[in-house]
């Protein structure tokens, strides 16, 4: 018993140091987004889920970057995060089946711990579309990623700006 509870101590330790502004947190399990979301308090939290073999996926976590940058730098009360859909075997993990995710890439912005909006951008995997108009779609769903973020700051989490 002992030796759970010290390990729950250096993992809450381990987080505490990850939601450090401008620093997107990479999510392991359902436990470690519950402890996220604990310890993020008041905070928005942003989680893009992704799988590594989805190019839109790749464009999207670079955009994610830039908008956790972006954030630190106007002094935004938001956590960052990022979670592989696909475990180390090419299985569903333990996040995607909570909450019901098929389709990457998908956004969930969390206030108090509630999912209280879900984005998911078009998969051009799927698209029978030409080359420029799949760039204008990526450009769309980034355009509209950014404004979401936006109105999430300044609309459902008004704790979430100082």
């Amino acid at each position: 018993m002992e030796l759970a509870w010290k390990r729950q101590q250096e993992r809450d330790e381990r987080l505490k140091q990850q939601l450090v502004l401008g620093k997107v947190v990479e999510v392991q399990d359902l436990e470690h987004l519950e402890s996220l979301l604990d310890k993020a308090g008041s905070s928005l939290v942003v989680v893009a889920f992704y799988t590594r073999s989805c190019g839109v996926c790749k464009e999207l976590l670079k955009e994610f970057q830039s908008m956790c940058e972006e954030a630190k730098a106007a002094q935004v009360r938001a956590v960052f995060a990022r979670h592989n859909l696909l475990d180390e075997f090419d299985s569903w993990s333990d996040i995607s089946v909570w909450h019901k995710i098929r389709v990457p890439p998908t956004i969930f912005f969390y206030d108090g711990g509630a999912v209280v909006k879900k984005v998911t951008l078009h998969d051009v995997r799927r698209m029978g579309e030409k080359a420029p108009t799949i760039r204008e779609m990526m450009q769309q769903d980034m355009r509209n990623m950014r404004t979401i973020f936006r109105q999430m700051i300044f609309e459902k989490a008004p704790g979430a700006r100082d």
